[in-house]
């Protein structure tokens, strides 16, 4: 998400419903760095080139892409470590020790990120864009993700932005966060099993 800083929440006493990532939505992003990581090791060592001068400095290069690639799949993922929380005035944003607070008045709309739309964010997320066209990015492995988006909707209750999350389908589309991370396992999957494929033919 973007890390902006909006007005403190104007009741930080009031009780908050806390919404984040589960254990596997967590590992998620570091599974599929170690799949990248593994396959580019195993694509280096099945490189063939007996007696070739420059086959040491291609395989270093191959492992070093790869390397390059894994953190950048764990960098772009370190949403799931967001954690949230809603008052009935205020959406807050913990991330590690840090807090962010948004007011949900300053909500002016809403959009939906799908993965690698114009950035090389791979995870996709709910947009909520503030009165100062700050974004704020709730990502769509958040458990219960629809949940949290609804009460929003409820809370500040504006037709503008009940008409925007039907637009782009926010509240289904944040609800299949459980056949997201099945699928994201099964693709760090098959990109490991392509790996051992290529070294073993």
């Amino acid at each position: 998400m973007t890390r902006s800083v909006s007005r403190r929440p104007r009741a930080e006493t009031e009780a908050e419903r806390f919404y984040g990532c589960g254990a596997a939505a967590r590992w998620l992003p570091r599974t599929l760095a170690a799949a990248v990581l593994v396959t580019a090791m195993f694509g280096a060592l099945r490189i063939d080139g007996s007696g070739d001068s420059l086959l040491p400095t291609v395989r270093r290069f191959v492992v070093v892409a790869g390397a390059l690639l894994a953190l950048g799949v764990a960098r772009r993922g370190s949403e799931v470590r967001c954690r949230f929380g809603l008052t009935e005035h205020a959406l807050t944003v913990a991330v590690g020790s840090r807090r962010f607070g948004l007011d949900l008045a300053d909500i002016q709309r809403l959009d939906y990120a799908a993965p690698f739309s114009g950035s090389l964010n791979w995870l996709p997320a709910t947009v909520l864009v503030d009165k100062d066209g700050r974004s704020w990015r709730v990502p769509a492995l958040v458990d219960r993700g629809d949940e949290l988006l609804e009460e929003i909707l409820r809370r500040v209750n504006r037709h503008d932005l009940d008409s925007w999350a039907e637009v782009y389908r926010i509240v289904p589309r944040m609800g299949r966060y459980s056949f997201r991370i099945r699928f994201g396992y099964g693709v760090a999957a098959a990109i490991v099993l392509v790996g051992v494929g290529y070294y073993l033919h």
